[in-house]
């Protein structure tokens, strides 16, 4: 935002006559311009520009003043150089005269590559202080469901690989994460006896062909270690930002469904009906198109209150929780006191 600011200095000349004859008086008054100038700031400093709109003073900013200064000028707020120059000029008034504006900037043409370096630096500065550790969660909640997607394809491929070689354990085995951990730490013959499979079905490979299916499977085991970390580090962030939200989501339902409002503070302002439906975009499109049955719950379904209720009532615990943690997300926002706890028994007591 430019400020100008104009400088007029009047001044009044009292001339007596007389006419020799009479003892009248006559004052004659006569009002001079003596001199304007203009103040002006911009994201290089600020400057004294006389009644001839050129610089007859300047206080130039350093890159960090020049961050600070363009943030004040964006809100109408009065620099510390303007405040400066002021005082040497203490009759400054305000102008808001496009073509005084236009005849100010003719002496700037020259900056141009220094207005170029300045606002490059305070577009760097603004794009590294927009980012808030909510998006880090957010990052952090899409990473785990990019590594649920590889690690569920790849273990898929391991299933049918291994089975060539010991298809029982496949079988009787149904949770992924387990079935990596356990053919990893025993050998064909200890699984068999564990299974209580008389006879396989499967071929005895060579050492080299078992060794390559094992080499998979530790690199779907360090996929799942990779999960359970990047979980830890999410849990603790959303611990020091949202405290009272994540006290009554957890960590995943919590980070997702900060994901899918975009922020900490966007989910702060939606009511608790936006968010019971945080999820469910697409049904409640199809509801408005179609006259399709409206959705009760998205994300939240995934919540325990939510999947131990029976059917019926799977709506009202859902606008239940979503009215507490719209107040939870409210305090977290604007630093208010910790209440997650209170708030997650006030649930847990109303729908045991």
């Amino acid at each position: 935002m430019i400020y100008q600011k104009l400088i007029v200095v009047y001044k009044d000349f009292v001339e007596m006559k007389s006419d020799g004859c009479s003892s009248s008086i006559k004052f004659k008054y006569e009002l001079i311009l003596l001199s304007f100038m203009y103040l002006f700031s911009n994201a290089i400093g600020s400057f004294v520009i006389d009644e001839h709109f050129h610089i007859k003073e300047k206080v130039l900013f350093s890159k960090e003043e020049a961050v600070k200064n363009a943030y004040l000028l964006s809100k109408g707020e009065e620099l510390e150089s303007e405040k400066s120059l002021i005082k040497k000029h203490p009759h400054i008034k305000k102008t808001d005269s496009a073509n005084i504006i236009n005849r100010i900037l003719e002496n700037f043409r020259k900056d141009a590559k220094e207005f170029y370096s300045v606002n490059l630096f305070n577009t760097k500065k603004l794009v590294s202080e927009s980012v808030k550790d909510d998006l880090l969660i957010i990052q952090a909640v899409k990473t785990t469901e990019d590594i649920d997607k590889i690690a569920n394809g790849l273990c898929k491929r391991l299933r049918e690989w291994y089975s060539l070689y010991l298809p029982e354990a496949s079988e009787l085995i149904s949770d992924n994460e387990t079935f990596v951990k356990v053919i990893l730490e025993k050998d064909k013959n200890k699984l068999l006896h564990e299974l209580k499979v008389d006879v396989s079905m499967g071929k005895d490979l060579r050492d080299n062909d078992v060794e390559k299916i094992l080499s998979l499977a530790k690199a779907v085991e360090g996929l799942y270690a990779e999960r359970r970390k990047t979980e830890d580090y999410m849990e603790g962030v959303m611990k020091n930002i949202c405290h009272n939200f994540h006290e009554i989501t957890g960590t995943n339902i919590g980070a997702k469904m900060i994901a899918k409002a975009g922020s900490v503070e966007k989910m702060a302002f939606m009511p608790a009906s936006t968010i019971q439906l945080l999820g469910a975009e697409e049904a409640l499109f199809r509801h408005i198109k179609t006259g399709a049955r409206s959705p009760k719950y998205g994300i939240l379904l995934q919540h325990p209150l939510v999947m131990k209720a029976k059917r019926q009532d799977k709506g009202k615990v859902a606008k239940a929780l979503a009215d507490k943690i719209s107040i939870a997300i409210k305090v977290d926002f604007f630093k208010g006191e910790f209440i997650g706890d209170k708030l997650r028994k006030d649930l847990e007591k109303k729908f045991s």
